[in-house]
């Protein structure tokens, strides 16, 4: 059963393309890892996910409502904010 479902995400940040067309689902009781070199758009699509970040384009589909807004993440080294 799905948890999450994005559907053909796209971000820009003025003219610099950040996540083109992503799509995939995440399966209920699943551990997913997302990965890849710097500057990839990583904390981008989390940020989306989250809910912290609106995407240009594409859609964050949540199986539950109460479930919108209640995502956390934490990041591999510390960071000052």
């Amino acid at each position: 059963m799905k948890l999450l479902s994005i559907k053909n995400v796209h971000k820009d940040y003025n003219s610099k393309k950040v996540l083109h067309d992503i799509t995939f689902d995440v399966e209920r009781e699943s551990f997913v890892s997302i990965f890849g070199p710097n500057a990839s758009g990583k904390t981008t699509l989390l940020n989306i996910i989250a809910g912290l970040v609106s995407p240009n384009s594409g859609v964050v589909e949540w199986s539950e409502e109460s479930l919108r807004g209640k995502v956390s993440y934490v990041f591999q080294n510390y960071r000052e904010t």
